[in-house]
């Protein structure tokens, strides 16, 4: 069987870039992929973050602009992949952020407010990973989490927490693009790993002036029946990008 696969990572709304997420979802749209996978901190959820604590912006609420696009965000992947298998995993923003500010500030509504009370995500029938858990097996033992490990280097990210766990990763969290590949002859064992990029206006990112980031994301084919994966990364250059041989542009 073969499942057409997208990813992507790090839109952290409202410092989406407008532009680079339209072309996504034109990639989604006709690409028609089989497996979605978004791969964390979609909500950039800023107003409870320890950036924010003690002023008057640092409440939870549906209607915050993060949780708000993350919404529709996740109604629009929907409409364009409607009998898509589609996973929203949670990253050291979004859920995690507000889930840490309610036990701290309000504890007594931590059971009254969920992810699903900020994102719909049952609704839509896509599935929520938290960031506390394990990462999940996706196919072919391939696995996806958002990430732990933070590394300078493109592709080091992604091998600091393939050699924590001991699997292939799809990761997002690092802001970077890159791979990384290592083969145990003897057992036969080969493991690959992917950071995926981000979907960021980099302009809106003044906590930082050192932004060795790279915008874009994952796609691949997955052959169930053989066992085999395929997945490239995608550089999204001026709007620019390659799917399948396929331009596509905004």
């Amino acid at each position: 069987m073969d499942i057409k696969y997208l990813a992507c990572s790090d839109l952290q709304f409202p410092l989406h870039d407008q532009r680079a997420l339209d072309l996504w979802l034109k990639v989604l749209k006709k690409f028609k992929p089989d497996y979605v996978d978004l791969v964390g901190d979609l909500d950039d959820s800023d107003s409870v973050s320890r950036w924010a604590e003690g002023t008057p912006d640092a409440l939870i609420s549906v209607n915050a602009a993060g949780a708000k696009d993350t919404r529709e965000f996740l109604k629009t992947v929907r409409q364009y992949a409607p009998d898509a298998d589609i996973h929203l995993f949670d990253g050291n923003h979004g859920w995690t952020r507000h889930e840490q500010y309610l036990a701290k500030n309000a504890p007594q509504y931590r059971e009254q407010i969920t992810p699903n009370t900020l994102y719909g995500h049952e609704d839509l029938d896509v599935k929520f990973h938290y960031y506390q858990d394990l990462p999940f097996n996706r196919f072919n033992d391939m696995y996806i989490h958002h990430g732990n490990a933070v590394s300078k280097h493109s592709g080091g990210s992604v091998q600091s927490d393939m050699e924590s766990w001991g699997v292939s990763l799809i990761r997002g969290h690092s802001h970077r693009m890159g791979t990384y590949f290592k083969t145990y002859e003897l057992t036969g064992t080969e493991l690959e790993g992917y950071e995926i990029g981000h979907l960021m206006d980099v302009k809106k990112c003044d906590y930082t002036n050192v932004r060795n980031w790279q915008q874009g994301f994952l796609y691949g084919h997955v052959d169930t029946d053989a066992g085999v994966h395929f997945l490239k990364l995608v550089k999204i250059k001026n709007y620019t990008c390659y799917v399948n041989g396929v331009r596509y542009e905004t």
